[in-house]
């Protein structure tokens, strides 16, 4: 369950393509569940979801629920956006390492000031008005200096 529930204004800049394949995860996203694909031969997960195992070729795939927890792996801060995400500049994004050994790129919806290699992050559904997304925040408790 996604416990962090990021309200944002106006639509999403970049709304994603939702395809018959998509549907599940977007869908899993608006109910607060982080979701991906395991493949039932090989057992390989991957981010983003995959119709197709990329290790083995199987067609045999399932969805299921990532824990949505890992560490910040690398990051930088956007201050010179494309048009369609100026308005959210300055921001930042970077790639999470998950505790099921998934290394994804995403928002990271934490201060500058606070960003740090190795920083433990939980997911959260960014709340735009015409749908989710999501992004990281930091994990609070982790004996971070506040």
């Amino acid at each position: 369950m996604i416990e962090h529930l990021v309200p944002m204004t106006g639509d999403r800049p970049y709304p994603p393509r939702t395809t018959d394949f998509t549907r599940t995860f977007w869908e899993g996203l608006a109910d607060q569940r982080f979701l991906t694909t395991a493949c039932t031969d090989c057992g390989k997960k991957t981010f983003p979801p995959k119709p197709i195992c990329p290790a083995c070729l199987s067609a045999k795939v399932e969805w299921v629920k990532l824990a949505g927890e890992g560490h910040i792996y690398s990051f930088t801060i956007i201050h010179a956006a494309p048009s369609i995400f100026a308005k959210e500049t300055p921001y930042a994004v970077g790639i999470v390492d998950t505790v099921e050994g998934l290394r994804l790129g995403a928002r990271l919806l934490i201060s500058p000031d606070r960003l740090r290699i190795s920083m433990p992050v939980s997911v959260a559904r960014m709340d735009y008005d015409d749908g989710p997304y999501f992004g990281f925040v930091e994990t609070k408790g982790d004996g971070a200096d506040d």
